[in-house]
């Protein structure tokens, strides 16, 4: 049995999203921040802006875990809740240019 598994519902759709947000931000950090590696972790600014990106994009990822991959198992459940918080995130970004 996973750790993730044992959780209650609500308690596992927090670490699912909190889980795909952080994925998603390391993604986004190695290919921007730190130019294709993790030079960045290096720097104590960029884990603020780091963690602001986390916080800021948990409630998207919580959402997605909770309302879209009810019935999915979870160890399935984190790369389809990350590829779908980066297609809404990119339609987001696109939107407000």
């Amino acid at each position: 049995m996973t750790i993730l598994n044992s959780l209650s519902r609500p308690d596992r759709h927090l670490a699912e999203g909190l889980l795909s947000s952080v994925i998603a931000t390391l993604f986004l950090f190695f290919i921007d921040e730190g130019n294709y590696d993790f030079r960045w972790m290096a720097s104590f600014g960029n884990w603020v802006v780091f963690l602001l990106y986390v916080v800021g994009t948990l409630p998207l990822y919580w959402l997605l875990a909770r309302i879209l991959l009810r019935e999915t198992d979870s160890l399935k459940k984190i790369p389809l809740i990350s590829l779908a918080g980066a297609i809404a995130l990119i339609a987001v970004f696109l939107l407000i240019k």
